[in-house]
Order: C-alpha cells, then sequence, then structure tokens
C-alpha cells in the first residue's frame, strides 16, 4: 500500500512520513483511513480556523500538516486525501453543503453551509465519505468514527489484527469522537457499513403514536361495519323462495338509498323505490322493478326465474349508480350505518 516518493513529489516527504507513523504498519486501506480521520478530528491536536497560518518554503498542506496544524473544512479534507493517496488509497476532496437549518417546512441553505469532505474507494463498497474536520458534526455511515453508531470495541477487534504500531490505533482501543449537534454533516449516498463492523444502532422504540391509534381504531371500526352490513345481506338470501329472494333485494336496494341520505319507507313498493332510483340518480331500473314485482306476486311457477333475474338487474342498477357517484359519496355509503337503524 506504501509508496516511494521522488522527483517533484519530495516536499511531501514529510507528510507522507508522518502518514505512516499515523496508519502504523497495516495493509488495511479501511484501518488507514479510519486512523487518520480520528487523528484530524481528535487526536493529532488539530483545531478549526477561517484565518489559519502559513507556514514559508513548504506546499500549504504539508505546513497545514507538521506546522500551523489550523486551518477550515478544506485543510483537513485536502491534507487527508492527500495523505491516503500518498498512501496507495484512492480519495478525493468532495464539496457540497451541510442541510442548513429547518423551520416552518423549509430548509434554509446558505454559504455558510458550505462543507467539504473526503471520499476514498474501497472494492466492492465505492466511496465511502469520511469527514475529518473537527466539531463538523458526525456521518450516518456506522463506519466512520464520527458517526454516532461506531462502535469503537468491535473497531478495536477488527483493527487490531491489521493495525500494528501507530499514533491512533497502536496505542490501545479508539474513542468515539466526540460531536457538535449544532452543525450538521451531509450524508454521503456511499454511506453503507463496513463489513466487520456494527451497523447502526436501531433507532429507539417508540410507543404509537396517539394519531396512529385513533386511524387503527377508525379503520377497525369501519371494517366491522362493512362486514356487518354484507353478513346481514348474504343472510337474506339463504333461501329457497323467491318470495323472500324478491324482498331481499327489495330491502338491498331500500339501504343502498338509505346509506346515500335517501330516506325509503319500509313499506315503499318495488315500483316506488324504481321511481326513486330514477329521480333521484338517473338510473333506469324498472327491469329490475318488473322481475321482483314477478317473483313477489307473480304465478310460483315462473318465481324462481323471476327472482334470480332481479338479483342480476339489481346489481347492475347499483353498479350504474356507483359509476355516477363521487368516491368519497361512495365511500361514505360503504361506511354509513343509515342501513342498520343506527343513523
Amino acid at each position: 500500500m506504501f509508496t516511494l516518493l521522488t522527483g517533484d513529489l519530495q516536499p511531501y516527504a514529510e507528510l507522507y512520513d508522518r502518514a505512516r507513523q499515523v496508519a502504523g504498519e497495516t495493509q488495511s486501506p479501511y484501518a488507514a483511513a479510519v486512523a487518520l480521520e480520528r487523528w484530524f478530528r481528535v487526536t493529532g491536536g488539530f483545531t478549526y480556523s477561517e484565518q489559519p497560518g502559513r507556514t514559508p518554503g513548504v506546499p500549504p498542506l504539508v505546513g497545514f500538516v507538521v506546522d500551523t496544524r489550523s486551518g477550515y473544512c478544506q485543510h483537513f479534507a485536502g491534507a487527508m486525501a492527500l495523505m491516503l493517496r500518498l498512501l496507495g488509497i484512492p480519495s478525493r476532496v468532495a464539496a457540497g453543503f451541510v442541510p442548513g437549518h429547518y423551520h416552518d417546512g423549509t430548509w434554509t441553505v446558505t454559504d455558510h453551509d458550505a462543507h467539504t469532505w473526503v471520499e476514498a474507494w474501497f472494492p466492492r463498497y465505492g466511496w465511502l465519505a469520511f469527514d475529518p474536520t473537527p466539531g463538523r458534526g458526525r456521518l450516518s455511515g456506522s463506519y466512520s468514527s464520527t458517526s454516532v453508531g461506531f462502535n469503537p470495541t468491535a473497531a478495536a477487534k477488527l483493527l487490531a489484527t491489521v493495525v500494528k504500531g501507530g499514533e491512533v490505533f497502536g496505542g490501545g482501543a479508539p474513542a468515539v469522537v466526540g460531536h457538535d449537534d449544532r452543525i450538521r454533516t451531509p450524508r454521503s449516498a456511499a454511506d453503507v457499513p463496513v463489513r466487520g463492523l456494527n451497523v447502526a444502532p436501531p433507532a429507539p422504540s417508540r410507543a404509537p403514536s396517539l394519531v396512529f391509534f385513533l386511524l387503527l381504531l377508525a379503520a377497525g371500526v369501519g371494517l366491522v361495519i362493512v362486514l356487518l352490513k354484507l353478513a346481514r345481506r348474504k343472510l337474506r338470501y339463504l333461501t329457497r323462495d323467491p318470495r323472500r329472494v324478491a324482498s331481499a333485494c327489495a330491502r338491498e336496494l331500500a339501504e343502498f338509498l338509505q346509506d346515500q341520505r335517501l330516506a325509503s319507507s319500509p313499506a315503499a313498493t318495488l315500483h316506488e323505490l324504481g321511481v326513486t332510483v330514477a329521480e333521484q340518480f338517473g338510473v333506469d331500473a324498472d327491469a329490475f322493478a318488473r322481475a321482483a314485482t314477478a317473483a313477489r306476486y307473480g304465478p310460483r311457477s315462473e318465481a324462481g326465474a323471476a327472482a334470480r333475474r332481479a338479483r342480476v338487474e339489481l346489481r347492475e342498477v347499483k353498479r350504474k349508480l356507483r359509476r355516477g357517484l363521487f368516491v368519497l359519496d361512495r365511500a361514505r355509503g360503504l361506511f354509513s350505518v343509515r342501513s342498520l337503524g343506527l343513523g
């Protein structure tokens, strides 16, 4: 993983040496990335400053790391990305914005929310984000020491097998980095857990909210109403008597009208029900009325066929009625309790 510096890179030799001191003797690119991130944020003695000093005669990032140790996010991200590259790890500086401030349903993002961080590339995982700037919040992926989901114990066990020496992990188990909850860090699209470390801790369990409970209760009540009306309707048709089938058809249509807030007398004739349907909804129900009347009052020999025809015509009438209703009216009729005598 480590490389030698020659030619134009010679001014960065001290930076390369420091990267090797921090990362220790490891062939794990991930261990080196976590070590450098934590070194910049916690153990390296760096401070955040928007007016950093300069070291004449050396490249700015070299002076930042080995001398001033004071700078803003571009210094931290640039230095870490450069040190990772010197160690042979593909890395890049990413620039963007932290989420800003949320108020009255709107996120407000200004130039003060601009930020830079580091993304390193790992086989099978792609580009993973790291944030070396002290006090700049946290990432969501548990692979990063900046995450509240980072498990130092699991990390120590994992890295103990690959890291020897080093300024961070060689001297003991890593500790969780402190966070500033007032400053948010961008979430990278590559924020995924690293195999071997724990995933983000489960969200704390919360009791169901009152709104959720009320919605669940309303859904339960609505289901009971629908099932009760359906069961009562089915029971009426559990007969082979065509006269009773005709009465059940009449009652079903009358209850449909009741649920749509149209009063109908229990003594209403089949013809009167047909007239009400035609006047209120513009649906022709004469065929149903004739078939139901024949089943109810016609010759016994023809009543059976008339009853079957009445049920077919009733289904067609109700289909046309529903098609002409608004969705809310159909829903109101479905859950109405008027036909149960409770309205």
